[in-house]
């Protein structure tokens, strides 16, 4: 059967035609996202994402290049999508979408207050457009507990598709009301009267009741989606698919035992194919793929390592491990690497050093194999060359032996498949080009690291001072006598304070050099770096303690005495977005708590064929926690062009 293409969704088509509509929100502490990926089998010819909620127990479907939630009901795409219900009181966690064929589509999650792994189907058949499960219920069964011979009846059961999940219902009558539970969505806030008609907090259903009944008399009755609960024996931490393949690995914890194990889940024959366990004291928290599905890294939560697993897929417990110290516990991992291709080989050997070509940039590293790790309580990412197995130090000038200190804790790391071009040009103007992680801080900030050095990804300007009317905005205080000192302009840049080129090393703040007559040297403090142990001395240079800025003093016909200053900004000159613009109000908006960035790729040009060049492009979903928000970032332009909300 062919594939489906995604169908749009115009909410603007209904809310224009009825002032009575009421805007639901889609997300609900919106935690963890996946991606159906083009490239695989599915009903969807471009890719579909999925976000789970945490507060909700509601996964939503996504179209991700039309920037509209998915909808699936082709006669009436204006309507909002039947998105996928499993009950407010789960809390949902990382999720993955899996299609064994062209017409199925199940969405798996971590259950995190259960314990539990939920299959959940979307698409369940194709006739010939998608088809949701249709929810049903069993006929409601009455109890009259004080065998008075009441016998009310429960009527016009109505489920909504979208909203009705799989679980029991009880309805309890107290004496004057019926009170109302269901085991996955939870005691409701209403209470229903005889003859009234009931609906539940989160359209779930809706019934009827008529006739008398005695104090604790009840009705009972199940509804059911195809929800499918999977106990893989403790509760799942994290959980990955292996790419384009129909098996997840899932990092499960047992409370009981205090064991941590990898258990490896086959998602065609839904059973679990066997489990590696970890050592004594280890917690298995965030992982990641290396160069291949048998090469697995995980996080432990509690001592600073990393546990290498190569795993046997076939017989998971005769997996072997090797421990990697860290420097901290890690919250997160992302593996990169790259290579040059074999057009790139072939080009390399010609003389091309005027070219400008970026596989011809001697600042850059085309052949590496690195992992990201992002580390619990020193809030910074740390690189790990896994070809000589060292810790690179990313900036040799500071005291840390590491990464970049990024001044707030790291939620989530994911890399890019592919180079991509970023906004950083080389020295003969050409845009630089390379892979990159994308990384989530608590502070609220998405950034881009590159990938070969692990240096914070620059825009177009990169670290500077603003010019301000065609020159750098550093102003002279002169304090005592009149003096005249001045910073010795660079003539290749045409500037006087230099800044180191590895983004992160600078940070946005002001400078202040201040003149000490007694020493007969210049002081130099940044409101966020401190008063730096070095000293700046006419006609030397100065390189500040890691090496964010320098400059060279240079003496004036009037010399310059106590207190006399200089003052400048720095701009950190870095890829980052940390808020949101609202068309609506034309308000910027701080992302109140980033959730794990997830890097995907769809097919932006032709694709029958012919002379076109077919555009892959690379994007970001990331979902903003506490915002209630998704957004969609596009990684070459460095721009948000899509809001889910």
């Amino acid at each position: 059967m062919d594939r489906q293409s995604v169908i749009l969704l115009g909410f603007l088509a209904l809310t224009g035609c009825d002032d009575s509509y009421e805007h639901t929100y889609s997300f609900d502490g919106p935690v963890s996202s996946t991606v159906l990926d083009h490239r695989e089998m599915g009903p969807f010819q471009d890719a579909v994402g999925f976000v789970s909620n945490s507060r909700s127990g509601r996964i939503v479907p996504l179209d991700l290049k039309h920037a509209t939630l998915l909808s699936d009901q082709v006669a009436a795409p204006f309507l909002r999508p039947r998105w996928i219900a499993t009950g407010t009181r789960r809390i949902l966690g990382e999720i993955v979408a899996y299609s064994p064929d062209d017409i199925k589509v199940d969405i798996y999650a971590a259950d995190t207050a259960n314990g539990l792994l939920i299959q959940a189907p979307y698409i369940v058949d194709m006739d010939p457009n998608p088809v949701v499960p249709n929810a049903s219920h069993t006929e409601p069964v009455f109890e009259d507990t004080d065998g008075n011979g009441d016998a009310p009846k429960l009527q016009k059961i109505t489920l909504s598709n979208g909203w009705t999940t799989t679980e029991d219902w009880t309805i309890i009558f107290d004496g004057s009301s019926w009170r109302t539970e269901g085991s996955v969505s939870g005691l409701q806030s209403q209470m229903t009267e005889e003859g009234e008609l009931f609906q539940s907090d989160h359209k779930e259903l809706m019934f009827l009741i008529k006739g008398a009944a005695s104090r604790g008399d009840r009705f009972s009755f199940r509804t059911e989606t195809g929800i499918v609960e999977h106990d893989l024996g403790g509760n799942i931490l994290a959980m990955q698919r292996l790419p384009f393949d129909s098996l997840i690995v899932a990092a499960v914890w047992d409370p009981f035992t205090e064991r941590s194990a990898i258990v490896v889940w086959d998602l065609e024959l839904k059973l679990e194919i066997g489990r590696y366990l970890l050592p004594e004291g280890a917690q298995a928290w965030r992982m990641t793929f290396g160069a291949s599905m048998a090469d697995l890294f995980v996080a432990d939560a509690h001592h600073p390592r990393i546990f290498k697993i190569t795993l046997n897929l076939d017989h998971p417990a005769t997996s072997g491990s090797l421990e990697i110290p860290t420097a901290a516990p890690v919250s997160s991992l992302a593996y990169v690497h790259d290579a040059f291709s074999l057009i790139e080989e072939h080009l390399s050997g010609d003389d091309l050093s005027d070219t400008g070509a970026f596989f011809d940039d001697p600042a850059l590293n085309r052949t590496y194999e690195h992992l990201f790790v992002g580390l619990v309580g020193l809030s910074r990412i740390d690189v790990l060359d896994l070809r000589d197995g060292r810790w690179i130090d990313v900036n040799p000038l500071d005291d840390i032996d590491g990464g970049l200190q990024l001044e707030s804790p790291i939620i989530g790391l994911s890399a890019t498949p592919d180079r991509v071009l970023l906004g950083e040009y080389n020295d003969v103007g050409t845009r630089v080009s390379g892979k990159v992680v994308a990384a989530t801080m608590y502070s609220g900030s998405l950034v881009l690291l590159e990938g070969d050095s692990g240096c914070m990804a620059l825009n177009y300007e990169g670290p500077h001072v603003p010019i301000n009317q065609g020159f750098e905005s550093i102003q002279f205080n002169d304090v005592g006598n009149a003096s005249n000192p001045d910073m010795l302009e660079d003539e290749s840049t045409a500037r006087r304070v230099q800044m180191s080129s590895c983004g992160g090393v600078v940070r946005t703040e002001e400078w202040t050099v201040t003149f000490d007559e007694v020493l007969g040297n210049w002081e130099v403090e940044g409101t966020l770096s401190g008063v730096q142990d070095g000293r700046a001395l006419e006609g030397e240079r100065y390189v500040s303690d890691t090496g964010a800025i320098s400059f060279t003093m240079v003496a004036g016909v009037l010399p310059a005495s106590e207190g006399d200053s200089f003052q400048f900004f720095a701009d950190e000159g870095v890829l980052r977005i940390d808020a949101i613009q609202q068309s609506s109000t034309q308000q910027s908006m701080p992302m109140e708590l980033p959730s794990e960035p997830f890097v995907f790729q769809y097919l932006a040009g032709p694709t029958g064929g012919g002379w076109d060049e077919v555009d892959e492009r690379t994007f970001i979903m990331l979902p903003i926690t506490n915002s209630d928000l998704v957004i969609r970032v596009r990684i070459e332009a460095w721009r948000i062009e899509a809001i889910w909300d």
